[in-house]
């Protein structure tokens, strides 16, 4: 049982760390994206993976991804700007996952955008998962900017 309880409580404390990795800021024109720590450890993003419109990165430190400015180790508060990977400017949605696990796999998907419509990649997912509403998109001119919870 002591076991058990601790891996659980592995399991919760990994769990609240990805999730405190959101986008902040994306913008399609220039193919640059901002991503935030909102927890409270720092978390390595560098081998975690990119997928906009089923198009996806091999982690981030993967060609053409490049580090505009950051680091990849993000510490609590701060932020990573990252550029080079191509992103449509009319219509797309940008998902951040884990270094492991299927993109059609709610689990491995830390954070979700979309913007110009709905309906794009992986939405469906990011629905189940709890990250976005079935429907909604930023609308607007670029650059999208994460103001929500």
């Amino acid at each position: 049982m002591k076991k058990f309880l601790t891996l659980f409580c592995l399991i919760l404390l990994f769990s609240g760390i990805q999730a405190q990795v959101r986008f902040t800021r994306v913008n399609p024109q220039t193919d640059q994206i901002t991503l935030k720590n909102f927890g409270v450890n720092a978390v390595n993003i560098s081998d975690w993976r990119l997928c906009s419109l089923f198009d996806y990165t091999a982690n981030l430190t993967a060609s053409p991804v490049t580090v505009v400015s950051g680091s990849l180790n993000i510490a609590p508060g701060d932020s990573v700007t990252i550029g080079g990977w191509p992103l449509n400017n009319s219509g797309a949605d940008l998902n951040i996952y884990l270094a492991t696990g299927d993109f059609s796999e709610p689990a491995a998907m830390v954070d979700f955008m979309q913007w110009g419509s709905d309906g794009n990649g992986r939405e469906p997912e990011a629905v189940s998962k709890g990250l976005w509403g079935a429907g909604q998109f930023i609308a607007g001119n670029a650059p999208y900017r994460y103001t929500g919870n």
